[in-house]
């Protein structure tokens, strides 16, 4: 803090500014909808740096909160803390008790989504403190509720209770009937839970005469699917089926699809065990017609994130090739300007050539010398305009490559699916439910492969903008593979493929988590694309003096040498069918190259065609410690 001493009116300014400022930034942000969460974090960090000398600390203390809060949209939980903590010092500083109940209720929001109720307890206690010193009822009612979801959540259900009872005295002082409903289908819950019965289904009735009353549609239709779990839970079965039917027709009224689909999922189980498997297909196709909308939409937003990223990306490339040719036509400007300078000057010394001929030698080699050093700035800077215009070049191409990917791979999936309701219908209708079982086959596997290229492509795109965090950490190598391992079993199961990994003892690497197992995950589909039904996949670890050696091997077809030179390329290569007829994205062993090399190596590959490939990358080694030097046995499944 600094020390500053001005008059009143200096001081009542200078509040006016600050906060006339952080007004105006928030009245800006709101109007741009559009804006991202990682630029709303730049825009809110350039505030903050502004405010931080505000005399308003308050007003300091909310942009401090406002940049949390992008924080957390962004799930950069660490972030978001530290800046809620310093928020915190400045309540602190300013006795704040509004303030820093707002700030602990934030904190403990976090821990609650990180599902840490040990570390929210605390903070929703202080929370509680604060709203209690204001004598604020709906703050104080807030941070009961919140407490007693965290106690439920940790199954503390007779506390959670409790809490639950205290917040809803408070909501019936203040007459607010949705926090009221809120609370009633909370204690519903946790009654159900302890087998209190009776008292369990009176809350939940309650709560659904309260939503009516204020016509909260959304939230009825999540309580006639709450009510309808009661009675599944105690077997009565068909009022289940009243409620969760009630809830369907709500909530798809509304538009509401997500509900719908599970109220057509709890639909379909009750009617299972009621034995009636015709409704239950019925209310799983709905289900799964839902779900499959809901995937479609969430496809074409990321579809379009990727979009943006590329436009973002080439806007750059074009504002820093203007700056360079601003920069080359000012160097060349200033060149022409002390050409004429030394023709000027030249002019001149002719005219005294037998008094300064001394001088006109020496100021004629200086300005030489400067004149090259000029040439050489050009030079240079043509060199760094050519090599920016080439990586310009490349990521046109490269975009090129990934919009034909997206019009090829998620085109003919998409428009399948546009058919799939009618002809399920069809076959519902002559009882062919055999077909109906392979049409769900085959959405599951279109659907499956769609997502598996959605996925490729945001790592991708996060490669080329460096949007990808390398955070480097000590590894127990075995764990971290048989991890990896046990993602794909189910892939290799299903096509009779053995998986194996052989480790003779085990190791630690200084490695991302993150990245070696989307690494290696990549590595394992793609040896069990291509090996046939009996056939062998297996993890080969060797440690070096500093870096570990991993190879993926297989027993599979084998790579045929003209493809080795475009196997790791974005551009270049089409995917290739496995074994099993299973397509890919094309950019799987691309994304895997790119991380192999975030972490300090290469992906190289060895193949024989007809008898199978091997992957290779290496590690670093972590600093060796005692339990490092265990021998393990190599294991099959």
């Amino acid at each position: 803090m600094f020390v500053l001493k001005p008059s009143l009116a200096i001081s009542q300014d200078a509040l006016l500014d600050c906060r006339t400022l952080f007004e105006r930034h928030q009245s800006d942000l709101e109007s741009n909808h559009a804006a991202q969460s990682s630029q709303r974090i730049l825009s809110y960090q350039s505030l903050v740096a502004e405010l931080q000398r505000c005399l308003d600390q308050g007003i300091y203390a909310q942009a401090l909160i406002a940049l949390a809060v992008s924080y957390q949209e962004a799930n950069q939980w660490e972030d978001a803390l530290k800046h809620l903590s310093q928020a915190q010092d400045v309540y602190r500083s300013t006795a704040s008790d509004s303030g820093l109940y707002f700030v602990n209720l934030e904190m403990a929001l976090i821990y609650q989504r990180q599902r840490q109720p040990e570390k929210a307890k605390p903070m929703l206690f202080k929370s509680l403190e604060h709203a209690r010193n204001i004598d604020d009822t709906m703050s104080m009612g807030r941070s009961l509720n919140i407490l007693g979801s965290i106690y439920a959540m940790a199954d503390s259900l007779e506390q959670a209770s409790e809490f639950f009872r205290q917040s809803m005295e408070l909501w019936q002082q203040t007459g607010n009937k949705s926090k009221l409903a809120a609370s009633f289908n909370n204690l519903g819950n946790v009654y159900s839970a302890l087998g209190k019965r009776e008292q369990a289904e009176e809350y939940y009735l309650t709560s659904i005469d309260l939503k009516k009353d204020l016509q909260d549609f959304e939230g009825l239709a999540n309580s006639y699917n709450n009510l309808g779990d009661f009675y599944f839970n105690a077997e009565a079965y068909n009022r289940a089926i009243a409620f969760f039917q009630k809830s369907a027709n709500l909530s798809d009224s509304l538009e509401v699809f997500g509900i719908t689909a599970i109220a057509q999922q709890n639909l379909a189980i009750t009617y299972e065990m009621l034995g009636d498997f015709e409704s239950a297909y019925h209310a799983m196709w709905m289900a799964d017609s839902l779900n499959t909308m809901e995937n479609a939409e969430k496809y074409s937003r990321d579809v379009a994130e990727l979009q943006e990223q590329f436009e973002s990306v080439k806007k750059d490339y074009r504002i820093s090739d203007l700056e360079k040719e601003n920069q080359l036509k000012a160097l060349e400007l200033e060149q022409e300007k002390n050409t004429r300078w030394i023709w000027a000057l030249s002019t001149l010394l002719l005219l005294a050539a037998l008094v300064f001929t001394v001088f006109s030698v020496l100021q004629h080699q200086r300005t030489n010398t400067q004149l090259a050093q000029k040439n050489e700035e050009i030079d240079h800077q043509r060199q760094e305009l050519a090599e920016t215009n080439e990586e310009l070049r490349e990521t046109t191409a490269t975009k090129e490559r990934l919009f034909a990917i997206i019009a090829h791979n998620l085109k003919g999936p998409l428009s399948a699916l546009e058919g799939v309701s009618g002809i399920m219908d069809h076959y519902l209708k002559k009882g062919q439910t055999d077909k109906l079982r392979y049409i769900a086959t085959e959405v599951d596997n279109t659907a499956f492969q769609t997502n598996a290229l959605i996925a490729n492509l945001l790592n991708w795109s996060r490669t080329k903008t460096r949007n990808i965090p390398h955070r480097p950490e000590r590894i127990e190598l075995s764990g971290a593979l048989a991890q990896c391992i046990d993602l794909v079993k189910g892939q290799a199961r299903q096509k009779g493929v053995k998986l194996g990994l052989k480790l003779e003892e085990e190791c630690a690497v200084e490695a991302d988590l993150n990245v070696l197992k989307t690494l290696m995950t990549n590595l394992l589909h793609n040896a069990i694309k291509f090996t046939p039904t009996d056939g062998m996949v297996k993890v080969e670890v060797e440690p070096g003096e500093d870096r570990v050696s991993i190879a993926v091997r297989d027993t599979g077809v084998g790579i045929a040498p003209e493809r080795l030179p475009e196997l790791f390329g974005a551009s270049a290569s089409k995917s290739t069918y496995g074994t099993g007829g299973e397509q890919g994205t094309g950019l799987g062993l691309y994304v895997c190259q790119e991380f192999a090399r975030m972490e300090g190596g290469e992906l190289t590959v060895e193949s024989t065609l007809g008898k199978g490939s091997v992957f290779r990358f290496s590690l670093a080694l972590a600093q060796p410690q005692a339990s490092d030097t265990q021998p393990l046995k190599s294991t099959l499944s």
